[in-house]
């Protein structure tokens, strides 16, 4: 059975891990021919995450902790856990629910299908007008300054060359 990492970053997250958890446990008992692990990875957080994922631990042994002596963001820190996890695909996906699990299955298929990576494009949000605009403006700004395309949730590989996406 392949198996899948989801790896997802926190910082002062305590309100949010356990909801995080519960979707992706959701996700993973629909996928069944698929072995899953969660792995929070926590940037020095000043609350009770940890606390709150050392929880979750004793109650579900797919999830796992890595925790970080200072806080490295919301780049290096997931790509440190890249370097630990052993499975088949890693998924990013953050705490705070931006990124709708349920569409892990979706990315999924595309992998499957033979996409090396896997990436969901935010189109439109519930949010702020404005803070979306700022947001969708710093990503392209981001986006024109550098040759690497940042919302990639699903990763096999370090070629972008065959990536796909799914609207969000």
């Amino acid at each position: 059975m392949k198996k899948i990492s989801i790896v997802t970053p926190t910082y002062n997250e305590q309100e949010n891990v356990k909801l995080i958890a519960n979707a992706i446990k959701q996700v993973a008992e629909k996928e069944k021919n698929y072995i899953f692990e969660h792995i929070f990875i926590d940037n020095c957080s000043e609350d009770e995450t940890v606390k709150n994922i050392e929880a979750l631990i004793i109650e579900h042994p797919h999830i796992g902790l890595i925790v970080n002596n200072r806080n490295f963001g919301q780049v290096r820190s997931p790509f440190y856990a890249l370097t630990l996890v052993e499975s088949d695909a890693t998924i990013f996906l953050c705490a705070d629910l931006q990124e709708p699990p349920e569409l892990i299955h979706e990315f999924i298929r595309k992998w499957e299908k033979g996409a090396l990576v896997v990436g969901g494009v935010k189109e439109s949000s519930n949010e702020n007008r404005l803070l979306f605009f700022i947001r969708s403006v710093y990503y392209k700004l981001l986006n024109s300054i550098t040759d690497h395309y940042l919302v990639c949730l699903l990763y096999t590989s370090p070629s972008p060359r065959d990536a796909h996406e799914s609207r969000m």
